[in-house]
Protein backbone atom coordinates (compact mmCIF):
# COMPACT_ATOMS: atom_id res chain seq x y z
CA UNK A 1 0.00 0.00 0.00
CA UNK A 2 3.07 2.48 0.62
CA UNK A 3 3.07 5.35 3.10
CA UNK A 4 -0.45 6.46 4.42
CA UNK A 5 -0.69 8.41 7.07
CA UNK A 6 1.05 11.96 8.34
CA UNK A 7 5.03 12.23 8.13
CA UNK A 8 6.38 13.88 11.55
CA UNK A 9 7.89 17.13 10.92
CA UNK A 10 11.65 17.22 11.44
CA UNK A 11 12.83 19.41 13.71
CA UNK A 12 14.68 21.90 11.32
CA UNK A 13 10.73 22.06 9.74
CA UNK A 14 9.45 24.69 11.91
CA UNK A 15 11.59 24.84 15.18
CA UNK A 16 14.40 26.35 13.46
CA UNK A 17 12.12 28.75 11.25
CA UNK A 18 10.43 30.04 14.28
CA UNK A 19 13.61 31.01 15.80
CA UNK A 20 14.32 32.95 12.58
CA UNK A 21 11.78 34.97 12.90
CA UNK A 22 12.05 35.86 16.58
CA UNK A 23 15.72 36.68 16.21
CA UNK A 24 14.89 38.99 13.11
CA UNK A 25 12.56 40.73 14.45
CA UNK A 26 15.05 42.43 16.64
CA UNK A 27 17.73 42.65 13.57
CA UNK A 28 15.70 43.53 10.53
CA UNK A 29 16.32 47.37 11.30
CA UNK A 30 19.84 47.22 12.38
CA UNK A 31 20.63 44.80 8.76
CA UNK A 32 19.05 47.75 6.67
CA UNK A 33 20.88 50.18 8.05
CA UNK A 34 24.26 48.38 7.77
CA UNK A 35 23.71 47.90 3.89
CA UNK A 36 24.43 51.44 2.88
CA UNK A 37 27.09 51.86 5.49
CA UNK A 38 28.34 49.23 3.81
CA UNK A 39 28.22 46.98 7.27
CA UNK A 40 27.08 44.07 6.17
CA UNK A 41 29.93 42.01 6.20
CA UNK A 42 29.85 42.32 9.84
CA UNK A 43 26.37 40.52 9.59
CA UNK A 44 27.21 37.65 7.71
CA UNK A 45 27.99 34.95 10.04
CA UNK A 46 24.81 35.94 12.39
CA UNK A 47 22.44 35.30 9.36
CA UNK A 48 24.24 32.34 8.61
CA UNK A 49 24.19 30.74 12.20
CA UNK A 50 20.39 31.20 11.31
CA UNK A 51 20.21 29.94 8.18
CA UNK A 52 21.94 27.11 9.25
CA UNK A 53 19.82 26.24 12.09
CA UNK A 54 16.97 25.65 9.82
CA UNK A 55 18.52 23.52 7.66
CA UNK A 56 22.68 23.42 6.91
CA UNK A 57 22.25 22.92 3.35
CA UNK A 58 19.75 26.28 2.59
CA UNK A 59 21.21 29.27 0.68
CA UNK A 60 20.47 32.72 1.51
CA UNK A 61 21.42 36.18 0.20
CA UNK A 62 20.85 39.76 0.53
CA UNK A 63 19.71 41.70 -2.85
CA UNK A 64 18.27 45.00 -3.88
CA UNK A 65 14.35 44.82 -3.58
CA UNK A 66 11.75 45.01 -6.00
CA UNK A 67 9.12 46.40 -4.30
CA UNK A 68 11.20 47.34 -0.99
CA UNK A 69 14.72 48.66 -0.51
CA UNK A 70 15.85 45.21 0.39
CA UNK A 71 14.91 41.83 0.12
CA UNK A 72 16.21 38.20 1.61
CA UNK A 73 16.26 35.11 0.09
CA UNK A 74 16.54 31.91 1.33
CA UNK A 75 16.38 29.12 -0.79
CA UNK A 76 17.02 25.81 -1.67
CA UNK A 77 19.94 26.50 -4.17
CA UNK A 78 18.29 23.31 -6.36
CA UNK A 79 17.43 20.96 -4.18
CA UNK A 80 14.16 19.54 -4.12
CA UNK A 81 14.25 17.84 -1.17
CA UNK A 82 14.89 21.36 0.92
CA UNK A 83 12.16 23.39 -1.52
CA UNK A 84 9.62 22.67 1.31
CA UNK A 85 11.40 24.24 4.17
CA UNK A 86 12.30 27.16 2.35
CA UNK A 87 8.59 27.69 1.68
CA UNK A 88 7.43 27.16 4.99
CA UNK A 89 10.26 30.17 6.23
CA UNK A 90 8.84 32.44 3.36
CA UNK A 91 5.11 31.32 4.28
CA UNK A 92 6.37 32.27 8.01
CA UNK A 93 8.09 35.84 7.08
CA UNK A 94 5.83 38.92 8.25
CA UNK A 95 4.62 40.95 5.63
CA UNK A 96 6.64 42.71 3.43
CA UNK A 97 7.11 46.56 3.70
CA UNK A 98 9.19 49.49 2.35
CA UNK A 99 11.71 48.08 3.58
CA UNK A 100 12.52 44.10 3.69
CA UNK A 101 10.68 41.71 1.65
CA UNK A 102 11.00 38.29 1.86
CA UNK A 103 11.24 34.81 -1.33
CA UNK A 104 12.48 31.45 -1.47
CA UNK A 105 13.78 31.82 -4.79
CA UNK A 106 16.52 33.72 -6.53
CA UNK A 107 14.90 36.50 -8.37
CA UNK A 108 16.14 37.35 -11.78
CA UNK A 109 18.96 40.31 -11.34
CA UNK A 110 20.81 42.67 -12.70
CA UNK A 111 23.05 41.84 -15.54
CA UNK A 112 25.18 44.67 -15.03
CA UNK A 113 27.42 42.89 -12.51
CA UNK A 114 30.18 41.06 -12.75
CA UNK A 115 30.42 37.04 -11.71
CA UNK A 116 33.61 36.08 -9.75
CA UNK A 117 34.01 31.91 -9.62
CA UNK A 118 37.47 31.29 -8.08
CA UNK A 119 40.06 33.28 -10.60
CA UNK A 120 37.25 33.35 -13.16
CA UNK A 121 35.92 36.99 -13.80
CA UNK A 122 32.40 36.87 -16.00
CA UNK A 123 30.63 40.49 -17.13
CA UNK A 124 26.98 39.26 -17.68
CA UNK A 125 27.32 41.40 -20.46
CA UNK A 126 29.77 40.11 -22.14
CA UNK A 127 27.64 36.75 -22.23
CA UNK A 128 26.10 35.01 -25.08
CA UNK A 129 23.13 32.81 -25.27
CA UNK A 130 21.72 30.49 -27.94
CA UNK A 131 17.98 28.99 -26.97
CA UNK A 132 16.04 26.56 -28.99
CA UNK A 133 12.78 25.13 -28.22
CA UNK A 134 12.78 21.47 -27.57
CA UNK A 135 8.76 20.42 -26.88
CA UNK A 136 7.57 23.22 -24.11
CA UNK A 137 11.20 24.00 -23.06
CA UNK A 138 14.07 25.71 -23.79
CA UNK A 139 17.51 24.07 -24.43
CA UNK A 140 20.26 26.64 -23.69
CA UNK A 141 23.85 26.88 -24.70
CA UNK A 142 26.14 29.74 -22.74
CA UNK A 143 29.34 31.14 -24.65
CA UNK A 144 31.86 33.82 -22.50
CA UNK A 145 35.29 34.19 -23.59
CA UNK A 146 36.31 32.86 -20.02
CA UNK A 147 35.31 29.09 -20.84
CA UNK A 148 38.85 28.54 -22.64
CA UNK A 149 40.85 28.92 -19.90
CA UNK A 150 38.56 27.29 -16.70
CA UNK A 151 37.77 23.46 -16.18
CA UNK A 152 34.84 22.27 -17.50
CA UNK A 153 33.19 22.00 -14.09
CA UNK A 154 33.61 25.51 -13.50
CA UNK A 155 32.05 26.60 -17.24
CA UNK A 156 28.63 24.78 -16.29
CA UNK A 157 28.82 26.45 -13.05
CA UNK A 158 28.90 29.99 -14.73
CA UNK A 159 26.59 28.89 -17.45
CA UNK A 160 24.00 28.06 -14.55
CA UNK A 161 24.27 31.20 -12.73
CA UNK A 162 24.12 33.09 -15.64
CA UNK A 163 20.66 31.67 -16.48
CA UNK A 164 19.65 31.72 -12.88
CA UNK A 165 20.42 35.36 -13.06
CA UNK A 166 18.88 36.40 -16.04
CA UNK A 167 15.31 34.37 -15.65
CA UNK A 168 15.03 33.63 -11.86
CA UNK A 169 15.63 30.43 -10.38
CA UNK A 170 12.18 29.33 -10.68
CA UNK A 171 11.88 29.87 -14.62
CA UNK A 172 15.39 28.11 -14.84
CA UNK A 173 14.65 25.07 -13.36
CA UNK A 174 11.10 25.07 -14.93
CA UNK A 175 11.43 26.06 -18.60
CA UNK A 176 15.16 25.39 -19.20
CA UNK A 177 15.75 21.48 -20.14
CA UNK A 178 19.38 20.83 -20.85
CA UNK A 179 22.05 23.37 -20.13
CA UNK A 180 25.30 23.37 -22.41
CA UNK A 181 28.59 25.81 -22.79
CA UNK A 182 30.40 26.31 -25.31
CA UNK A 183 34.27 27.77 -25.83
CA UNK A 184 33.43 29.18 -28.84
CA UNK A 185 30.68 31.56 -29.84
CA UNK A 186 28.07 29.77 -31.57
CA UNK A 187 26.26 30.80 -34.70
CA UNK A 188 23.26 32.72 -34.02
CA UNK A 189 24.32 33.42 -30.26
CA UNK A 190 22.29 36.72 -29.01
CA UNK A 191 23.50 38.38 -25.35
CA UNK A 192 22.37 36.92 -22.42
CA UNK A 193 19.94 40.07 -21.82
CA UNK A 194 17.59 39.08 -24.68
CA UNK A 195 17.25 35.60 -23.00
CA UNK A 196 13.93 36.28 -21.10
CA UNK A 197 12.46 38.17 -24.17
CA UNK A 198 13.45 34.36 -26.09
CA UNK A 199 11.60 32.45 -23.31
CA UNK A 200 8.40 34.55 -23.43
CA UNK A 201 6.36 32.64 -26.27
CA UNK A 202 6.85 29.50 -24.31
CA UNK A 203 5.75 30.50 -21.04
CA UNK A 204 2.93 32.32 -23.38
CA UNK A 205 2.29 29.11 -25.01
CA UNK A 206 2.31 26.56 -22.68
CA UNK A 207 1.42 28.28 -19.45
CA UNK A 208 -1.44 30.64 -20.67
CA UNK A 209 -2.15 33.54 -18.14
CA UNK A 210 0.29 32.17 -15.44
CA UNK A 211 -1.43 28.45 -15.26
CA UNK A 212 0.05 25.65 -16.62
CA UNK A 213 -1.61 23.58 -19.54
CA UNK A 214 -1.89 19.96 -20.31
CA UNK A 215 -0.04 17.71 -22.55
CA UNK A 216 -1.49 14.59 -24.71
CA UNK A 217 1.02 11.71 -25.63
CA UNK A 218 0.86 8.41 -27.02
CA UNK A 219 3.38 5.67 -26.97
CA UNK A 220 3.74 1.78 -27.69
CA UNK A 221 4.73 -0.56 -25.21
CA UNK A 222 4.86 -4.15 -24.78
CA UNK A 223 1.37 -4.50 -23.20
CA UNK A 224 -0.29 -2.51 -25.95
CA UNK A 225 -0.64 1.21 -26.50
CA UNK A 226 -0.05 4.24 -23.90
CA UNK A 227 -1.86 7.50 -23.90
CA UNK A 228 -0.57 10.22 -20.90
CA UNK A 229 -1.96 13.14 -19.96
CA UNK A 230 0.60 15.17 -18.26
CA UNK A 231 1.21 19.15 -17.44
CA UNK A 232 3.57 20.66 -19.77
CA UNK A 233 6.40 20.76 -17.25
CA UNK A 234 6.76 17.90 -14.82
CA UNK A 235 8.99 20.36 -12.38
CA UNK A 236 8.43 20.45 -8.48
CA UNK A 237 9.90 23.62 -8.95
CA UNK A 238 5.93 24.89 -9.40
CA UNK A 239 4.80 23.06 -6.02
CA UNK A 240 7.47 22.83 -3.42
CA UNK A 241 5.09 21.96 -0.90
CA UNK A 242 3.82 18.73 -2.69
CA UNK A 243 6.48 15.92 -1.98
CA UNK A 244 4.55 12.80 -1.70
CA UNK A 245 3.29 11.02 -4.63
CA UNK A 246 0.16 9.01 -4.71
CA UNK A 247 -0.78 7.03 -7.15
CA UNK A 248 -3.87 5.79 -7.70
CA UNK A 249 -4.56 3.25 -10.23
CA UNK A 250 -8.15 1.81 -11.43
CA UNK A 251 -8.34 -1.47 -13.44
CA UNK A 252 -11.00 -1.73 -16.03
CA UNK A 253 -13.92 -3.91 -15.76
CA UNK A 254 -14.44 -4.00 -19.64
CA UNK A 255 -11.06 -2.91 -20.89
CA UNK A 256 -11.09 -3.24 -24.62
CA UNK A 257 -8.54 -5.65 -26.88
CA UNK A 258 -6.24 -2.33 -26.80
CA UNK A 259 -6.43 -2.25 -23.06
CA UNK A 260 -8.01 0.80 -23.20
CA UNK A 261 -11.35 1.66 -21.16
CA UNK A 262 -14.51 0.22 -22.29
CA UNK A 263 -17.73 2.03 -22.85
CA UNK A 264 -18.91 0.98 -19.07
CA UNK A 265 -15.66 2.16 -17.25
CA UNK A 266 -16.17 5.67 -18.42
CA UNK A 267 -18.29 6.59 -15.84
CA UNK A 268 -16.95 5.20 -13.40
CA UNK A 269 -13.00 6.74 -14.07
CA UNK A 270 -15.10 10.56 -14.50
CA UNK A 271 -16.80 9.75 -10.85
CA UNK A 272 -13.31 8.83 -9.87
CA UNK A 273 -11.69 11.43 -11.34
CA UNK A 274 -14.48 14.45 -9.56
CA UNK A 275 -13.76 13.03 -6.33
CA UNK A 276 -9.90 13.08 -6.61
CA UNK A 277 -10.75 16.39 -7.50
CA UNK A 278 -12.41 17.76 -4.91
CA UNK A 279 -10.45 16.05 -1.81
CA UNK A 280 -6.78 18.07 -3.62
CA UNK A 281 -8.62 21.05 -4.38
CA UNK A 282 -6.38 24.07 -2.82
CA UNK A 283 -3.98 21.08 -0.99
CA UNK A 284 -2.37 18.76 -4.02
CA UNK A 285 -2.81 18.31 -7.71
CA UNK A 286 -2.90 15.81 -10.25
CA UNK A 287 -0.12 16.47 -12.63
CA UNK A 288 -0.21 13.02 -14.91
CA UNK A 289 -2.94 10.61 -16.12
CA UNK A 290 -1.54 7.47 -17.56
CA UNK A 291 -4.14 4.88 -19.69
CA UNK A 292 -3.04 1.73 -20.68
CA UNK A 293 -2.76 -2.29 -20.23
CA UNK A 294 -6.18 -2.03 -18.90
CA UNK A 295 -5.87 0.22 -15.59
CA UNK A 296 -5.62 4.29 -15.34
CA UNK A 297 -3.31 5.62 -13.06
CA UNK A 298 -3.56 9.10 -11.66
CA UNK A 299 -0.25 10.34 -10.15
CA UNK A 300 -1.22 13.06 -7.06
CA UNK A 301 1.06 15.06 -5.22
CA UNK A 302 0.05 16.57 -1.71
CA UNK A 303 1.99 17.68 1.02
CA UNK A 304 3.86 14.73 2.79
CA UNK A 305 2.62 16.82 6.52
CA UNK A 306 -1.10 16.87 5.94
CA UNK A 307 -3.55 14.02 5.87
CA UNK A 308 -3.61 14.67 1.78
CA UNK A 309 -2.46 11.22 1.23
CA UNK A 310 -5.24 9.60 3.52
CA UNK A 311 -8.46 12.07 1.88
CA UNK A 312 -7.13 10.75 -1.63
CA UNK A 313 -7.56 6.73 -0.01
CA UNK A 314 -10.89 7.41 0.90
CA UNK A 315 -12.50 8.75 -2.00
CA UNK A 316 -10.65 6.43 -4.04
CA UNK A 317 -12.38 4.00 -2.20
CA UNK A 318 -15.66 5.28 -2.29
CA UNK A 319 -15.60 5.86 -5.51
CA UNK A 320 -18.87 3.56 -7.03
CA UNK A 321 -17.45 1.04 -9.69
CA UNK A 322 -13.60 1.09 -9.82
CA UNK A 323 -11.65 -1.37 -9.07
CA UNK A 324 -8.61 0.42 -6.93
CA UNK A 325 -5.46 0.27 -5.68
CA UNK A 326 -3.27 2.59 -3.98
CA UNK A 327 0.47 3.28 -3.63
CA UNK A 328 2.54 6.69 -1.64
CA UNK A 329 5.57 7.48 -1.31
CA UNK A 330 8.05 10.80 -0.64
CA UNK A 331 8.90 12.07 -3.73
CA UNK A 332 9.82 15.65 -3.63
CA UNK A 333 12.01 15.21 -6.27
CA UNK A 334 8.70 14.46 -8.68
CA UNK A 335 10.96 11.05 -9.66
CA UNK A 336 7.69 9.05 -10.30
CA UNK A 337 6.74 11.39 -13.03
CA UNK A 338 10.18 11.92 -14.65
CA UNK A 339 9.59 9.27 -17.46
CA UNK A 340 6.59 11.74 -18.72
CA UNK A 341 8.86 14.88 -18.82
CA UNK A 342 9.49 16.13 -22.05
Amino acid sequence: MGLFGNRKREPSDGVGIDEFWRWWDSAAEELAEAVPAGRLAEHVDAVSERVKAIHPELAWEFGRGIHSEHQLTVTAAGNPALRRIARRWMRSAPPSDRTWSYYDMRLPSSLDAVLRIGDAEVAFSDVRVVAEQRATGLDVTVHHPVFASVPAEVCGQIAFLCLDTALGEEATELWIGEIDWSVGDPAGSRPLAELPVMLAPVTQEYARDGKMGWLLADARTPHGPMLVRCLNRLSPVQAPDLDQHVAITAEFRAATSAGMPGPGDENDLANLERSLDAVLEGVGQVVAVQTGGGSRTFHCYVDSTTSGADELKKAARSSAGARVRMHARLDPSWEAVKPFRV
